[in-house]
């Protein structure tokens, strides 16, 4: 945990976290940064998508 003193950022860190280390876990990565730059891409990616 951060101890930012705010619940909801701390688990959102937290949660974050995890995501990147899965990435880095899945793609045999040990650059956190460079997980985390592939996962912050496809995040905005979808997010750009339009379901209808």
């Amino acid at each position: 945990m951060t101890g930012l003193g705010l619940p909801i950022f701390d688990k959102a860190i937290q949660d974050a976290n995890i995501w990147v280390n899965d990435v880095m876990f899945e793609l045999d990565w040990e650059d956190k940064h460079r997980a985390f730059t592939l996962l912050r891409s496809t995040l905005h990616t979808h997010s750009g998508i339009v379901c209808r």
